[in-house]
């Protein structure tokens, strides 16, 4: 084994460590973006004179922030299966490609569990983003309650008078 091919081999791992290392720090960025704006919108939600509505924008914001870091994510994935691949290959065959294509789900059947939607549902990613999305509906719920109740109830009048029409429709197209 010759110094110079061990050195490359050592240089495309470091290359490759610091692209995963990089999606790592994008990714804990997001968390703190998502964590300061959803704790921005519970303490301009605190003051009585906002209005509560806004608490639903964060339904999407979140979603969207989840989305993000998921991205992120499976990009760190798809550099550390690369980074194994490199670590086993021999010195010889060092080419400092950072191309991870053929770890995508879309050209192997067998990697599906390496997909966007897969590490948008994991289970570290639900449980974070889950939480904060629960509690910020029941937040908006609970500010938004005498409108919930208004809200219900003409929607129950709707229901009524829907149900009233599509008898009447019924009976008509049936009395033959």
């Amino acid at each position: 084994m010759d110094k110079v091919s061990m050195e490359a081999k050592l240089k495309h791992l470091e290359f490759i460590q610091n692209v995963i290392t990089r999606m790592n720090s994008n990714s804990f960025s997001i968390k703190k973006w998502t964590i300061t704006l959803v704790s921005a919108i519970l303490v301009a939600a605190y003051n009585k004179n906002f209005n509560s509505m806004v608490l639903f924008i964060s339904v999407p914001i979140i979603i969207l922030f989840w989305w993000l870091d998921s991205f992120f994510l499976y990009q760190e994935r798809l550099f550390r299966a690369l980074y194994e691949e490199v670590a086993l290959k021999e010195e010889e065959e060092i080419n400092f490609t950072m191309d991870t294509q053929k770890f995508d789900y879309k050209n192997d059947s067998f990697l599906i569990s390496n997909s966007i939607k897969s590490t948008f549902s994991s289970n570290t990613l639900k449980f974070l983003y889950g939480t904060i999305l629960i509690i910020m509906i029941i937040i908006s719920i609970v500010i938004n309650l005498y409108t919930l109740k208004q809200s219900l109830f003409i929607l129950g009048i709707i229901l009524v008078i829907s149900l009233i029409t599509k008898s009447c429709f019924w009976f008509l197209i049936n009395k033959k």
